[in-house]
């Protein structure tokens, strides 16, 4: 029994279990992991200032330009680089991070692989020159289509993805560097990639067009395309590159993109979504001309009105670093702790999320965070930001429920101590029932410790009243009723001479 009972003490008070921090679906779908494909230099020109307006009012963070190759492998590419440098310049001036897609060979329509030299020399001119403007580079577009590569096999693609790599690294360590975004979530030549090519991108792109199939087979392909992944790099996401609905109906557009973005980014292997395309085209083909959220004068779709509501991050709120998200996260616990005592804050991981969320974006204190856990989440709202939870009559009315002097009443009517002292008080018993008494003849366990701890810590019992409160049935200790007040009773003076067993 002794052995037991020391276990107990270690589990409760000196055992940290890791609260683990994993995004709330509440917020999975935020404007800085959904992107757009927008390629304004090639597909903005007399519309520079819609262009500007629609990407300012939609609040977007991240989009996807090509740096068509055979524009700049011209004679005289002089006005074409003016043209890339207004637009990445305006895509800095609004705080827009850009992937940069370099593709295709130096002539129209040449989707062989490109002479390799000449391939470097392009993607070193192209990189040095906006270094500072693009954060992300994507080699290549759809590698294993026969529309975009000839042939389309890892052993075609490879040394393009290579010497794109090696390049860009040279100029801008920093850059992250993607495959050429893959047709479908294709697992073979993804697996091909990571064969024989692993430490020549930094994330796995795909495309995501499952408009008629459905989102269960966009996520069953998706589902063994992370096993893949895991395999090579296990736990790292992916990004969609291109994702998107050709459809007349704007609604059902509206509504997939929406669901797809919700399932995908809530699944957890997805990184960034790129939806295609800002606006409709004008090519004769029915099917390409209507994946845009624009129409083709750049006027709102159902989709664009979708998308430009996306939220920043958590309560509308633009989301810090991942490492300060953790930092705030164990700060939080450790508070939380103080009042629930180590390892025990009654929450779980799904809801730990959103506490989080709440602490650093929500602008919700501490305290409130406390009493929501206590009652039912009435103190704290998983979308409403604090500044205006706190008027709501919820708010007001379990704010300062059962609380003393800031802590909430615990046991015996009292507020429960800081955990170093209830650790201490814990010690303290635990010393003097061993010394006074012998623990192994006192029949204490995990089922009725703490019970007898608050008796001691918050009730005021002594520890000749805890040490016979489990031999006679509890008749010397009352878990409501405060020493002060049992000792009087007629159980307390029948029980508490009586003697302890010594064997």
């Amino acid at each position: 029994m002794r052995k037991a009972f020391i276990f107990i003490i270690i589990l409760v008070f000196f055992f940290y279990p890791l609260v683990g921090f994993a995004e709330s679906s509440t917020w999975a779908v935020t404007n800085d992991k959904v992107g757009l494909n927008v390629h304004w230099a090639l597909g903005g020109f007399g519309k520079d200032s819609q262009y500007s307006y629609r990407l300012t009012q939609s609040r977007t963070k991240w989009v996807r330009e090509h740096f068509y190759t055979e524009v700049f492998m011209v004679e005289n590419p002089n006005a074409w680089f003016e043209r890339y440098d207004y637009v990445l310049n305006e895509y800095h001036r609004k705080g827009i991070k850009v992937l940069g897609m370099l593709a295709y060979g130096p002539e129209h329509g040449d989707f062989q692989q490109p002479n390799l030299e000449l391939w470097e020399d392009y993607v070193r001119t192209i990189v040095y020159r906006y270094k500072n403007r693009v954060a992300a580079w994507e080699i290549w577009n759809e590698p294993d289509s026969p529309s975009y590569l000839n042939p389309n096999n890892p052993e075609t693609f490879g040394p393009i993805l290579e010497t794109a790599y090696r390049t860009i690294k040279n100029i801008d360590p920093g850059a992250l560097v993607l495959n050429g975004g893959l047709v479908w979530p294709n697992f073979y030549f993804a697996e091909q990639l990571f064969q024989n090519y692993n430490q020549y991108f930094d994330r796995l792109a795909v495309h995501a067009y499952y408009c008629r199939e459905g989102n269960n087979q966009l996520l069953t392909d998706l589902n063994s395309l992370q096993a893949v992944v895991n395999k090579y790099r296990p736990g790292e996401k992916i990004w969609i590159t291109e994702l998107g609905c050709s459809s007349f109906d704007e609604s059902f557009q509206e509504s997939y993109l929406a669901g797809t973005a919700q399932a995908v980014l809530e699944a957890g292997f997805v990184e960034k979504i790129f939806l295609y395309n800002i606006r409709n085209r004008e090519t004769g083909n029915a099917y390409e001309d209507h994946f845009g959220l624009l129409t083709l004068d750049l006027r709102p779709r159902l989709s664009w009105n979708w998308y430009r509501k996306l939220p920043r991050g958590p309560y509308d709120q633009p989301r810090i670093s991942v490492e300060l998200e953790q930092k705030h996260a164990q700060e939080l616990r450790a508070v939380l702790e103080n009042y629930f005592g180590l390892g025990k804050i009654p929450v779980s991981a799904e809801n730990w999320s959103k506490l989080v969320n709440a602490y650093i974006y929500g602008g919700y204190p501490v305290i409130a965070i406390v009493q929501s856990l206590r009652f039912g989440g009435k103190t704290v709202h998983p979308t409403i930001h604090y500044d205006y939870w706190q008027e709501s009559i919820d708010y007001q009315n379990y704010i300062n429920k059962d609380l003393i002097n800031g802590r909430f009443v615990y046991s015996y009517g009292k507020a429960r101590l800081p955990i170093d002292q209830e650790q201490q008080k814990a010690l303290e018993l635990k010393q003097k029932l061993q010394d006074q008494f012998g623990l192994e003849h006192l029949r204490i366990n995990d089922t009725n410790w703490v019970k007898l701890l608050n008796a001691y810590a918050y009730g005021g019992y002594p520890v000749e009243a805890i040490a016979r409160a489990v031999i006679y049935g509890g008749k010397t200790v009352h878990l409501e009723i405060p020493w002060k007040t049992w000792q009087e009773s007629a159980d307390y003076q029948e029980f508490i001479s009586k003697p302890i067993p010594t064997s």
